[in-house]
């Protein structure tokens, strides 16, 4: 451990001598703000040679590489930071998160590694400050899935809900409402969600949540409530940067789709929604834009268009290969056919 941290301390002193005193870090900041991250990695790669910049900078990188879904790169620059500022509470959630997603994709070999670094990097992030949301969330969410043997504990989850309510009420009660419905106890969720919708109803993840959770029992009617108001909140001033608000408010139109694609109601609201969400390129994950292809096929089938169902399929397909989605365009390749 001594060993560790003399390296560490080496290599943040000589990575200051060997850097430039200066440097404005603006340019790539708003490019990473209006989501463009591949602008502000490329502005970002001139302020990583400036010393009171690299820290941020390396960060800055990392974050945009894991929004690109480029876990492995991400953590090369998150390490690189880490190296220069360890006691950074954003910095640790980062690396929990980009640790936590290759861990999702790892081999049965390999993943064990990347989720105890995960468990260490949010741990150490809640320490730094108890109040981080996003790191409260992931170590809870880690909690709640991963087996015992690497740290896993449904206790702990609770546990860790009730910690961030003495720092920040709201989101403790949704992350305990997460945790209800981690435990199987929906009934108890949903409560709480009205429950804090009723004290607070404008706000934007409490309404998303509870939407997600109605979605995905098929509650498609409650579902549409939250998402509609969601849809309004669209380039208001809580949405404005790039964030869990943002994301909430602009996927809101992609949900509404797939609520038309299940429930098999109203196409053509549900193509006006997708058709919207895919104009307005705000992605959460790279998923999301497949999957909203796909559901156009599958509401222009209903309208019995096969032409724009293949063309969007074939779309689907060409953006990616998600091992779900695999299956779901077979199938509607087999529908396409018999219609």
């Amino acid at each position: 451990m001594r060993h560790t941290l003399l390296r560490g301390t080496i290599l943040a002193a000589v990575l200051s001598l060997s850097l430039p005193a200066a440097a404005d870090i603006t340019a790539g900041n708003q490019a990473f703000e209006k989501g463009d991250y591949k602008a502000a990695i490329e502005f970002f790669a001139e302020d990583l040679k400036a010393s009171d910049t690299a820290f941020e900078a390396n960060l800055r990188t990392g974050e945009a590489y894991r929004l690109l879904a480029e876990q492995k790169k991400a953590l090369e620059y998150l390490e690189a930071a880490e190296a220069i500022n360890a006691d950074d509470a954003q910095l640790q959630y980062l690396i929990g998160a980009a640790n936590g997603e290759l861990a999702g994709q790892a081999s049965i070999f390999s993943a064990p590694g990347y989720a105890k670094a995960c468990r260490k990097a949010f741990e150490h992030a809640v320490k730094l400050d108890p109040a981080h949301v996003g790191a409260n969330r992931g170590l809870i969410t880690y909690y709640l899935s991963a087996p015992s043997f690497l740290g896993g504990s449904k206790e702990k989850a609770a546990l860790q809900a009730k910690e961030l309510q003495k720092h920040n009420l709201i989101e403790g009660q949704l992350l305990e409402a997460s945790v209800f419905m981690g435990t199987k106890q929906p009934e108890a969720a949903m409560k709480l969600y009205d429950d804090i919708i009723v004290a607070a109803p404008d706000h934007i993840q409490a309404r998303y949540t509870r939407a997600l959770s109605t979605y995905g029992n098929k509650q498609y009617a409650r579902a549409l409530e939250d998402f509609e108001y969601l849809k309004t909140q669209r380039g208001s001033e809580k949405t404005k940067n790039t964030g869990p608000e943002r994301y909430a408010a602009y996927t809101a139109n992609y949900y509404l789709g797939a609520v038309a694609s299940k429930s098999k109601m109203d196409p053509d609201t549900g193509i006006r929604n997708l058709e919207e969400y895919l104009n307005d390129g705000v992605f959460d994950n790279k998923f999301r834009e497949a999957y909203a292809n796909y559901y156009m096929a599958t509401l222009y089938l209903m309208k019995g268009d096969k032409k724009a169902a293949t063309e969007h399929m074939i779309t689907a397909k060409k953006l990616s290969s998600e091992k779900n989605l695999k299956k779901l365009l077979k199938q509607l390749k087999k529908d396409i056919k018999r219609a």
